[in-house]
């Protein structure tokens, strides 16, 4: 994201890569992400181990989605923060990691392992404003060393992390509501 003081290197699009980040900050190994060939193929989506707690998808951007998303950021903390937990990007080409601590952050608490990093970060961000959060989510991400432990790995060369991605990471996931909620 234009602006940001930090980048990193973008995580890959790769269930394996984020399954191995979330065990590596504290989700119970109960849990771990699949690549979705369908959101509509009930054949397909029959092969999804059930429950599904949360979807992270991979798109292009474009002028008209950063537009979108600039008016809706500032809309955020008022409408959601009694619904789920949301962190603004503040870290450029972030967003993989973002997506991945909506899902974790809107977790039942019971697939979280007690005392681990996730467990720790996430009392911290509780009742915080959007400013400590950011600031939270940047400590977090220097202790994890996203670059050197996530960013390089996959099927694909990495880039820089300066470089510009034109593909954004979003996640679904169900409020504490029952709604369905794009973070």
């Amino acid at each position: 994201m234009q602006g940001d003081s930090k980048s990193v290197i973008p995580l890959e699009s790769n269930p394996s890569i984020f399954t191995d980040l979330s065990y590596n900050l504290g989700l119970s190994p109960l849990l771990q992400f699949h690549d979705v060939y369908s959101l509509v193929d009930q054949d397909l989506l029959a092969f999804l181990p059930q429950p599904i707690y949360g979807i992270i998808l991979l798109f292009p951007l474009t002028r008209q989605y950063e537009e979108y998303h600039k008016n809706e950021d500032s809309k955020r903390d008022l409408e959601l923060s009694d619904k789920v937990t949301w962190f603004k990007q503040t870290i450029g080409n972030g967003c993989g990691l973002y997506a991945l601590l909506h899902i974790l952050a809107n977790l039942p608490s019971d697939l979280i392992i007690e005392n681990s990093k996730l467990a720790e970060f996430l009392k911290q961000v509780q009742g915080k404003s959007i400013q400590d959060t950011s600031k939270l989510v940047e400590g977090l991400e220097s202790f994890i060393k996203l670059d050197e432990n996530f960013g390089s790995k996959g099927q694909t060369e990495a880039p820089e992390a300066t470089a510009s991605i034109d593909l954004h990471f979003i996640t679904y996931i169900k409020g504490k509501n029952g709604h369905l909620y794009e973070l």
